[in-house]
């Protein structure tokens, strides 16, 4: 603890009648005098000044191996994240592949069904079509013979409409003749 002159003095008087004034002196010298009433000489500023530039460079090591002993952690931490990233960039490769080929699994099952399909399609289609010509032919066959037996009719009426008339006109010209 730093004293100033005047309060020094003032202790130092009230020392002296109860210690004597070499004892009072002595007591006195263990309290440093304010720091403004001390010289720095040249040898203890040099002294100052060699322990601030030890203190000073045992920072800057502490300092830089700090720093290494961190570039070192970062290093290890950022290798650690490469490697954790191209274990999920491998995983998720993985599983794109799995989908990729359950999709063109699923994809097969849909057009090898869509093929079955379609060709039940045309085959029902085709047999209807077969079934439909078949009652087409059918009638056109039905309308052929109903033709016919109309033909035929007809043949006979007018077959027996001109034999009449021939047998009328004969009969007429005989008549006549």
């Amino acid at each position: 603890m730093t004293l100033n002159t005047s309060r020094r003095t003032s202790i130092f008087q009230k020392l002296v009648p109860i210690l004597g004034e070499a004892e009072a002196d002595a007591l006195m010298a263990e309290f440093p005098a304010t720091e403004y009433d001390q010289l720095v000489t040249r040898d203890h500023l040099r002294a100052e000044l060699a322990l601030t530039r030890t203190e000073m460079q045992e920072l800057r090591h502490e300092l830089r191996a700090d720093m290494q002993a961190l570039e070192a952690s970062l290093r290890g931490d950022m290798q650690a994240l490469e490697a954790s990233l191209r274990d999920e960039i491998n995983g998720l490769r993985g599983d794109m592949q799995a989908i990729d080929t359950s999709i063109r699994t699923d994809m097969q099952a849909l057009e090898a069904g869509l093929r079955g399909d379609m060709q039940a399609l045309e085959a029902g289609l085709r047999a209807e079509m077969h079934a439909g010509d078949a009652s087409v032919r059918s009638e056109i066959h039905d309308l052929r013979v109903e033709m016919h037996a109309c033909f035929a009719r007809a043949y006979i009426l007018v077959a027996g409409a001109i034999g009449g008339s021939l047998v009328g006109g004969m009969g007429l010209a005989a008549a006549i003749g």
